[in-house]
């Protein structure tokens, strides 16, 4: 077993969120034969987003449905809930530039709503409901890019670019979180499966 920081994670992220664990033992064959590690990397990403596409196209109907579910969570909780409640509240009993780190809640919350709600394909919809995010970003960060390069005063191209990047990855961590934990069950054997799983074991 190769003992490199880089593999080890590699291995994790493909035995974990793509749909054939078996590529993980062939590419750390390859690199064993003398592949470089660039290439192991490029042949990561391409197996996750290969998976994630090809169940995305697959799936085309649960894709849509795990859009709108983020989209619905994140207009009630994150867009009424947290700005015209919690931020209100917030600012009287805290200082108001901790409030971000409370509103990242929220967004992991819902990358695990997504995903819960979409097994056995929560990586796949958790990363489409990512590329609608990413999609919808992209008006409001080129217009502050634009005011910026204008030089307008108060532009927020950093402010727009850094907090919608960083809720992307967020809620992806939310979605990877239940995708490990089914992944986690799987491997323990199920329902009717005789393997002993340690975090049931620790639960019991």
């Amino acid at each position: 077993m190769i003992s490199l920081p880089s593999t080890v994670v590699g291995t994790w992220l493909l035995d974990r969120f793509c749909g054939e664990p078996a590529i993980a033992g062939d590419l750390l064959q390859e690199y064993r034969a003398g592949r470089s590690m660039g290439w192991y990397w490029r042949e990561v990403v391409c197996a996750l987003c290969v998976y994630s596409v090809s169940t995305i196209w697959e799936h085309k109907w649960l894709t849509i449905r795990a859009i709108a579910t983020g989209w619905v969570f994140s207009m009630i909780v994150i867009r009424t809930g947290m700005r015209e409640i919690v931020h209100p509240w917030w600012d009287g009993v805290a200082p108001p530039a901790l409030y971000p780190c409370i509103a990242y809640v929220p967004w992991l919350l819902n990358g695990w709503l997504v995903g819960r709600l979409h097994r056995p394909y929560s990586t796949a919809m958790v990363s489409a409901y990512a590329i609608w995010l990413v999609a919808r970003s992209v008006g409001p960060i080129y217009s502050a890019g634009v005011d910026a390069v204008a030089g307008v005063q108060g532009s927020a191209f950093l402010w727009e670019l850094s907090s919608r990047l960083s809720t992307v990855l967020v809620m992806m961590c939310g979605g990877a979180l239940c995708g490990y934990r089914d992944q986690l069950a799987t491997r323990c054997g199920g329902p009717q499966g005789g393997t002993v799983c340690p975090m049931t074991a620790a639960e019991g």
